[in-house]
């Protein structure tokens, strides 16, 4: 494969089918060197099509279901954190919440 576009359509139909795929194996089935390899990926990944990782490309996260509740802890303090009196003498926890 010797054009840009067929590599880099391979590399994301790769990545698509396993999830994640490391830039040596991809450089090994297309056929060209690593450094070529990165340089596709890269595009790619400011296209948003793909995310780099450490010697790998996978699917970039895109969040939540859409249809995804937080669960019913979110926002409130997480446990095990200090606890503190506030004004009036109520008991408030440390600054850090559980997200």
């Amino acid at each position: 494969m010797a054009l840009a576009s067929e590599r880099q359509e391979h590399s994301l139909t790769a990545v698509r089918e396993r999830g994640t795929v490391r830039l040596a194996d991809l450089g090994e089935q297309i056929g060209v060197t690593a450094v070529t390899v990165r340089r596709d990926v890269t595009l790619l990944a400011e296209r948003g099509l793909v995310q780099r990782v450490h010697g790998g490309v996978t699917l970039p996260y895109r969040g939540p279901h859409p249809g995804h509740r937080a669960a019913p802890s979110a926002g409130r303090p997480a446990r095990g954190c200090p606890v503190r009196r506030g004004r009036g003498g109520r008991q408030t926890r440390a600054a850090s919440l559980r997200l």
